[in-house]
């Protein structure tokens, strides 16, 4: 079951953009990022895109596409709990009946906005396929979608409402959240925790059983 979280987060934009360099998003201020973050490896190791005379498109256009996932998008609880500002990367085939096929996160959050985006684009009404030689084809995309969902204060009755359970990591030390509370307090700025580690970089066995050890930066 996703989360629609009640609070209400500024999204700043959902950029769709082709490997062909074409951004189809109201235009906004570029949001720092971390050189290399889990978005640009991604790209990097995914920048294929198959040059065809025309472009599959969704129907009414890309502008219509971005109106289509911000209208379905249900903020995953991780993301309503923590925030995520930064770009999350997926892969998909328009093939030649404009089905959508093949479709795969790339990046990793670790706050399950790939799945959240995959879900959606597998949900999305056909596309018109792209053509080559007058004849339909397959088109592969590789994308980024660019999200801010600021978050700057983390509230601890908030994280123990959830249904997650979390642990804190406070130099070198394990605290149960109870015990964690005293200690950071009972909210706490966002930018204390070391998001990779706390989450990117969570043991699979962690995210299936929704257990977090958050890292708190020393």
């Amino acid at each position: 079951m996703r989360y629609l979280s009640p609070m209400k987060f500024p999204l700043v934009t959902v950029v769709f953009v082709l490997l062909t360099g074409f951004a189809f998003a109201q235009e906004v201020p570029d949001i720092p990022e971390p050189k290399k973050d889990s978005a640009t490896v991604a790209l990097e190791q995914e920048s294929t895109f198959r040059a065809v005379e025309q472009s599959p498109s969704f129907p009414g256009g890309m502008d219509r596409f971005n109106t289509y996932v911000a209208n379905h998008l249900e903020i995953p609880q991780l993301t309503a709990l923590f925030g995520f500002t930064g770009r999350i990367v997926v892969g998909f085939t328009v093939d030649k009946r404009g089905k959508l096929t093949d479709i795969n996160p790339i990046s990793n959050s670790g706050l399950g906005l790939e799945n959240e985006i995959a879900s959606i684009i597998a949900q999305s009404p056909s596309w018109k396929p792209g053509i080559q030689n007058g004849i339909p084809v397959d088109v592969k995309y590789t994308i980024p979608f660019k999200f801010n969902f600021q978050k700057p204060i983390i509230d601890m009755a908030e994280l123990k409402g959830c249904a997650y359970q979390f642990t804190f990591q406070i130099k070198d030390k394990t605290y149960s959240i109870d015990q964690a509370e005293p200690i950071l307090g009972k909210t706490f700025p966002a930018d204390k925790i070391d998001y990779a580690r706390s989450f990117t970089e969570q043991p699979e066995e962690n995210k299936k059983a929704k257990k977090y050890l958050i890292q708190i930066k020393d």
